[in-house]
């Protein structure tokens, strides 16, 4: 089980986000944002983490890539990195820059977007290589045994003990999910 689980979406997603895993599976849920750490810091004391606050945090990606909250989130283990609008993490943003950083620290990173795969293969396989315990600027330096394709999945294993799972929907869209060892 995850007991400490970020899950990373817009803004405006952050309240649908908190209500769905909090209505659908009763998990604790709180929503991080400037208004709210101020608040935890009052209830909890200044020198509180608040992402130690819930279980489930959610909170937007462009707050938590801010220096001194991507700190604080740092100092806390993550058993579960989401984030959602994935395909927002182009290579080379800071964006990405953060979730990579945040994912080689959690055992399980889930990417979700509604958005189709643009066809970019670099694109493509700088998410994939978010979770890369390697270095992901330099995914040719990683040792990949490729497993077929079968019922539509496909696993690749790495040297560095990743494995990524790759699923194919009917329309043939690539998706995935990964798992760090």
């Amino acid at each position: 089980l995850a007991r400490h689980t970020l899950v990373l979406a817009p803004p405006a997603l952050r309240d649908t986000w908190a209500a769905e895993l909090g209505d659908r599976l009763g998990l604790e849920v709180a929503i991080l944002d400037p208004a709210a750490i101020t608040a935890c810091h009052r209830a909890r004391g200044g020198g509180a983490n608040p992402w130690t606050s819930a279980p489930v945090i959610v909170s937007s990606i462009d707050f938590v890539k801010r220096a001194e909250v991507r700190a604080a989130v740092e100092a806390v283990p993550l058993d579960l990195l989401i984030v959602d609008e994935a395909h927002h993490l182009t290579p080379g943003s800071d964006r990405a820059a953060v979730v990579a950083r945040f994912a080689r620290r959690a055992p399980w990173l889930l990417l979700a977007s509604a958005t189709p795969h643009s066809g970019d293969a670099g694109a493509f396989r700088a998410l994939v290589e978010l979770g890369s315990t390697g270095d992901a600027a330099e995914p040719h330096k990683r040792d990949v045994r490729r497993k077929p394709v079968v019922d539509g999945v496909r696993l690749d294993k790495h040297k560095d003990g990743t494995d990524t799972v790759y699923t194919t929907d009917r329309r043939h869209q690539e998706h995935l999910v990964t798992h760090v060892s």
